[in-house]
């Protein structure tokens, strides 16, 4: 699992718009982050229930209460997977945007 400080290089680190799928533990909803030019937004995924909200930047979102009652600051070692959207891993995500992979850091 990819530790906060290193998702947040990732996430800076990409000029396109990418969005980063989250699922949490117990909880069988998926989770989206997508990085705009000018904002972040955070949402839950579904076809009846989706949801999102826009911050203006990923810090503010980060330690903003979300739905369901989640808080990713205080919430991230409940975090299962993160995936960025279109790719398995970060691993492949870095290597086709060219950014500097350092594995997947363990958030402690």
């Amino acid at each position: 699992m990819i530790d906060i400080n290193e998702f947040r290089r990732l996430y800076e680190a990409d000029n396109h718009t990418p969005g980063f799928y989250i699922n949490f533990k117990g909880i069988a909803t998926e989770y989206i982050i997508i990085k705009y030019a000018d904002n972040v937004q955070f949402g839950r995924c579904g076809t009846e229930d989706a949801t999102a909200v826009y911050y203006a930047t990923l810090d503010e979102l980060l330690n903003a209460d979300q739905v369901d009652g989640i808080n990713l600051m205080r919430d991230w070692a409940k975090v299962e997977r993160i995936y960025p959207e279109g790719f398995g891993t970060f691993e492949e995500y870095c290597h086709y945007h060219k950014i500097e992979y350092k594995g997947e850091l363990i958030d402690k």
